[in-house]
């Protein structure tokens, strides 16, 4: 009995300390982050690894990472933090694709990521019921149908930047201020058509 007890401490301690590990994986190079992949594909896994990682950030990759690489990322499922910061080769297809099997996430970077458009953001919005932030930063493609898709299914929004969309109006922000009561932070810079009239409900919501 005390050296089976003995296994399976063994056996919990190991998962606990593979988990931290998987929490937050970090490279900086392309050959690390497939090296990565290699393993949430393989088929023997001692432990699904995919379903520890929480947090990635692939900002050091920018242009290099695919959408071939990106689309294996559907595996996990207790994302909470996505950051894919100038990760301009992106298509809009593969965040489709990706982004609504990540329900956990709280906190989405897609600045820079120009193929963005509604479909992605809508798709996203449909699913993350948690997200608290997001940044849009340089999303050209987006307009007013993506934000109040965000407006509609994600109240707990605090932190929204849309630095140069240029086809957003006050429609959009005006649902932002009135849907999302927790709303701490909005970035307008660049977003030409908006108006008095979403400032206004800005300071009467948030």
């Amino acid at each position: 009995l005390r050296a089976g007890a003995a296994r399976g401490l063994g056996a919990t301690w190991c998962e606990c300390s593979v988990e931290l590990l998987w929490h937050r994986p970090n490279f900086t190079k392309l050959s690390t982050l497939v090296k990565m992949m290699r393993i949430l594909s393989r088929e023997d896994q001692t432990f699904l690894y995919a379903r520890f990682i929480r947090r990635l950030n692939f900002s050091y990759l920018g242009g290099d990472l695919t959408d071939a690489l990106f689309a294996r990322l559907a595996q996990c499922v207790r994302l909470e933090r996505l950051t894919l910061l100038n990760c301009s080769n992106i298509t809009d297809g593969a965040l489709a694709r990706v982004l609504p099997c990540c329900p956990n996430l709280v906190a989405l970077d897609l600045t820079g990521v120009t193929e963005t458009t509604d479909r992605a953001i809508v798709a996203l919005a449909s699913s993350t019921k948690r997200l608290q932030g997001i940044n849009l930063g340089g999303c050209k493609k987006l307009t007013d149908q993506a934000i109040l898709a965000l407006a509609a299914n994600c109240p707990l929004l605090r932190r929204v930047k849309l630095c140069g969309l240029e086809q957003i109006t006050d429609e959009a922000v005006s649902a932002l201020a009135k849907s999302c009561p927790l709303l701490l932070e909005i970035d307008l810079t660049h977003c030409k058509q908006i108006t008095d009239v979403s400032v206004r409900d800005l300071w009467t919501f948030s």
